[in-house]
């Protein structure tokens, strides 16, 4: 994440239920993400925390995005600005998609096997292969 941010990117990416946070400006010790107390206002936009083991200045913010009744998904982003629980979800939503057509490219055309060593595809067959599905989704 810290990487992300040095190259002046954003970043949506998911938190696990133990890793550690402080939400109290340093007031209390570092808590499971999945213990700590949400206001009806933090739930709709996110609140600010501090992650354990990332600088001391660095702050992000944190959604807590109900999938569904028995799960919770915890949700970290750079971008202090975004204060909407939804847009937070969608963000994830556009992720699953690269997820899945990732998943789908490599079953369909065997790509794991052809290990790249240089920046250009090895073979021009998987060019046919993979500019067609990047526009098929849209990604192009």
């Amino acid at each position: 994440m810290l990487f992300i941010e040095t190259l002046g990117k954003l970043y949506y990416c998911p938190l696990k239920s133990n890793r550690l946070v402080d939400d109290s400006a340093g007031a209390l010790k570092y808590r499971h993400v999945d213990s700590l107390a949400w206001s009806q206002a933090e739930l709709a936009q996110g609140k600010i925390i501090k992650i354990r083991e990332f600088p001391k200045e660095h702050k992000a913010k944190l959604f807590r995005v109900a999938v569904s009744n028995n799960r919770t998904d915890w949700v970290v982003t750079n971008d202090l600005a975004q204060d909407s629980t939804n847009a937070t979800q969608e963000a994830c939503g556009i992720r699953w998609k690269i997820e899945q057509f990732h998943r789908e490219l490599k079953q369909v055309t065997s790509v794991e096997k052809c290990q790249c060593r240089k920046a250009r595809v090895q073979n021009p067959e998987s060019r046919e292969i993979i500019l067609p599905a990047l526009f098929w989704y849209g990604f192009a």
